[in-house]
């Protein structure tokens, strides 16, 4: 089946209710995108990838591929690598465009701009399923996560729905489900939840796949993973090909954990402004991926090395890829890194800078004349083609706690400012009552001096004084 006949042209194309000079953010490969990937392999005909999650997939379709976006600076990116490209709002979609495969993976807050109509997480689907001609395939976030799945970019606006006639207050629990869904997302694995596995979730291959996180070995023993997962994968029209029932791409086949992972030794040392350990870390590892096999830097992120305690560094998970340059592979490292602590104030850097312009300071930091504007642009490309382990629990970021605090501590010190000064004002206006009283009550020469001292201004207290100095006699 085609799609409606627009392909890409001059530019991406314009649908209505496109966001100017926003930008989402095309999310990196991720245990569920990944899984999409192999699920799309055998399939045929055209596919419309809805969102930014969903886009990543795009290069792998070539032809076949249709983006939505709604973020005019992804849509030219996009369009400048081939990517047939629309842009704007998923209500904006013409009802004629139909696709023989249609893959959803954001909530509405990513797929919708501020002027769609209310709509909700299944109204959403809904809307997009209209859009399919053969397989439907949605990812569902759930309210009750152990550990949510990341949409992307942090920024202050990401609710701007929350509390609009038709929009959804939260996301859905499974309880909401309008159907059974297909397959569970937990963490880093997508795992079937049917009857061909039998209790796949008490599987030790489960177990392996989780990441490494405390909440969910409680929730495999208390049996609530169904309830608790990151999110579910509902699927309509055409049966899915045989896959693993865990897929966990990220599954390492060897690893080496002894060890404090890098990545959150260096952004510790971000947030207390520790530029020299900070510089330490980043020549440390700089020297280490140029050690390592190309084929193997891809891979060789902060948050995929460990520092041992003899201070050597080492990977945590082995994975082989496609050959990259050292400062290429610099690069992407410093950036997935900096995406941790930008538009927070836990850096020391100027609060405007993204994570590209973090990474391109700590570079700089480190004296790495190699990492020029070419390798920094491979170094963007590399960070949407890779599928990355899991970020270490501790090096996610922890908010703003120290700004908050430090907001606290000044607005503590200025209430008591202000209790001070209002004590101070009660103990003035009691003197100036008590003055009033004693001129109330003396009607001589004296009373009057004293009034017109406290109540006439400077120049006509000068005036006086002069007029009684040039009094004659």
């Amino acid at each position: 089946m085609s799609n409606d006949g627009q392909h890409a042209g001059a530019g991406p194309t314009l649908l209505g209710g496109e966001m100017t000079g926003w930008r989402d953010g095309i999310d990196p490969p991720t245990a569920l995108s990944e899984w999409v990937a192999a699920v799309l392999d055998d399939a045929e005909g055209s596919v419309l990838l809805i969102g930014p999650r969903a886009a990543t997939l795009a290069r792998r379709l070539g032809e076949r591929a249709t983006v939505l976006v709604r973020g005019t600076i992804d849509a030219v990116r996009l369009h400048a690598e081939g990517v047939d490209v629309h842009c704007g709002g998923l209500d904006r979609l013409p009802l004629r465009s139909a696709y023989d495969t249609v893959v959803i993976l954001d909530p509405p807050e990513r797929v919708l701009t501020p002027d769609s109509p209310g709509l909700g997480h299944f109204d959403l689907l809904d809307l997009a399923v209209s859009h399919a001609d053969g397989r439907f395939i949605a990812y569902v976030p759930n309210a009750l996560a152990v550990e949510p799945v990341s949409q992307g970019r942090a920024s202050g606006d990401t609710s701007w729905w929350v509390g609009t006639p038709g929009y959804d207050d939260r996301p859905p629990v499974r309880a909401d489900l309008p159907e059974s869904a297909s397959h569970l997302v937990l963490g880093d694995a997508v795992v079937l939840d049917g009857a061909r596995v039998t209790d796949p979730l008490a599987g030790t291959t489960v177990r392996a796949a989780l990441p490494a996180h405390p909440d969910w070995l409680d929730a495999l023993r208390a049996g609530a993973v169904r309830q608790l997962a990151s999110g579910w994968v509902l699927v309509r029209g055409r049966d899915l090909p045989e896959l693993p029932a865990v897929f966990a791409p990220t599954l390492p086949d060897n690893s080496h954990t002894d060890g404090e992972p890098l990545e959150v030794l260096l952004v510790a040392a971000l947030r207390t402004g520790d530029l020299d350990h900070v510089r330490a870390l980043v020549v440390r590892y700089g020297d280490h991926v140029n050690a390592l096999p190309a084929d193997q830097r891809g891979h060789a992120v902060p948050r995929n090395t460990v520092v041992g305690e003899d201070g050597v560094l080492a990977r945590r998970v082995l994975v082989q890829g496609a050959d990259v340059a050292a400062p290429v592979a610099v690069a992407h490292g410093l950036w997935d890194a900096a995406a941790l602590v930008a538009g927070t104030s836990q850096h020391p850097y100027a609060p405007e800078l993204d994570a590209a312009g973090i990474a391109h300071e700590l570079g700089a930091l480190a004296g790495r004349a190699d990492l020029d504007q070419d390798a920094w642009r491979h170094a963007e490309k590399l960070r949407y083609e890779v599928a990355l382990p899991a970020r270490h629990p501790r090096a996610e970021p922890a908010g703003d706690a120290p700004r908050v605090a430090q907001l606290e501590s000044a607005l503590r010190e200025r209430e008591g400012k202000i209790t001070y000064l209002e004590g101070l004002a009660t103990r003035q206006e009691r003197r100036i009552r008590a003055l009033e009283h004693a001129i109330e009550t003396e009607h001589g020469p004296r009373a009057r001096q004293a009034l017109f001292l406290m109540t006439a201004p400077t120049s006509r207290l000068v005036e006086a004084a002069r007029n009684r100095i040039n009094k004659p006699g």
